[in-house]
């Protein structure tokens, strides 16, 4: 027979000690706090994030406009298939204006500016002198203004919408420097016609950059080098003589890199009158 007594079923039971709940009370408390503040602080990302956004699309926009203000400047000669350039009132809006460049049937069709104090100057600075994330086209404050030396290198911002130099990148392509071998300068001199002989993916300390050389034959094998990196095939070449223009820009993702494109000297053409 087994006997039964009061109390053997509680010695066996495990009696919670008092005040056991409190912590897991105090986690879960804990635990809501902390979710709050990863939503405020997710919130205040989402936030701060949509409010850049806008205003970078505010600033293209602002940007987009004046460009196509420039652009409603010009008068297209359908005769001579040229643009006429309103020279002296480019220069009044402002004075740092030299000339206009053009790769007909691209959207590369911009004026082009001169500081001589530093190349930081048309960085983020628009034509109109304002702040602008696309900058302007600019030459190279060492160069002449007038395109006079043997190499005037020419920069523009690769903008993500395809505007400034951005195309530049296109010239990779064979079938691309087939349909636009030429690159028109317009000045008050004339239209200065150059022949694109180069175009490659350069490093940032690349020899192209070079502006000054000892001589007519340093000159001679700079230009032969310049073509033999060549990522296309190109009909002309530049030789002792010759000048040439060399447009740059940023590679996307490759801050020490840049495509650029090179173009030797053709002939001059009077400017248009409308």
């Amino acid at each position: 027979m087994v006997l039964k007594s009061k109390g053997i079923r509680n010695k066996n039971k495990i009696l919670k000690p008092a005040g056991s709940s409190k912590p897991a009370e105090g986690q879960k408390r804990g635990r809501g706090a902390l979710l709050i503040i990863i939503s405020l602080v997710s919130l205040f990302v989402f936030a701060f994030s949509t409010y850049q956004i806008v205003i970078i699309l505010r600033q293209s926009s602002i940007e987009r406009a004046e460009r196509q203000e420039l652009l409603s400047t010009l008068e297209f000669d359908e005769e001579s298939q040229y643009y006429v350039i309103p020279y002296a009132d480019l220069t009044a809006k402002n004075a740092d204006f030299i000339s206009w460049i053009d790769i007909p049937n691209t959207s590369i069709c911009y004026p082009v500016v001169y500081s001589p104090v530093s190349n930081d100057v048309y960085i983020r600075t628009s034509f109109a002198k304002t702040y602008a994330v696309s900058g302007s086209i600019f030459v190279d404050f060492r160069c002449r203004k007038d395109f006079s030396d043997r190499v005037t290198i020419i920069y523009g911002h690769r903008m993500n919408d395809n505007t400034m130099f951005a195309p530049l990148k296109n010239y990779l392509s064979q079938s691309f420097y087939e349909d636009h071998v030429e690159i028109h300068i317009y000045t008050e001199n004339g239209i200065a016609i150059y022949n694109v002989f180069s175009s490659y993916t350069a490093d940032i300390t690349d020899s192209c950059y070079t502006l000054d050389f000892e001589s007519d034959s340093a000159f001679a094998e700079w230009a032969r080098q310049i073509k033999a990196n060549s990522a296309i095939q190109c009909r002309d070449s530049a030789g002792a003589g010759s000048r040439v223009i060399l447009l740059s820009t940023c590679v996307w993702n490759q801050p020490e890199k840049r495509n650029i494109v090179v173009a030797v000297y053709s002939r001059t053409v009077e400017n248009p009158v409308v």
